[in-house]
């Protein structure tokens, strides 16, 4: 008998996943951010504000890990693991 494996995940691998899955249709598509953001209904302005400050918050990680209590450690894994060309 083969059962199936279930996992578990909590909100932020679940976003992460939703994230992931949405970036690869968009490349297999050959679209851009911009063009997503279009057929999503948002504005190109409101697509470049959200774009931004997603970047800028990236950029920023360590000290959103340091202020969250993040050990060093765990905040240089993190930090390894997020993309900045999305």
């Amino acid at each position: 008998m083969n059962a199936a494996k279930l996992t578990l995940t909590g909100p932020s691998e679940m976003a992460a996943g939703l994230a992931k899955r949405v970036k690869a249709l968009r490349l297999l598509r050959g679209w851009t951010q911009v063009t997503l953001a279009q057929r999503a209904d948002v504005s190109r302005r409101e697509a470049t504000v959200i774009i931004d400050e997603v970047q800028a918050a990236v950029s920023r990680w360590h000290d959103h890990a340091a202020r969250a209590g993040v050990s060093k450690a765990t905040a240089r894994q993190i930090a390894q693991a997020l993309r900045r060309d999305i």
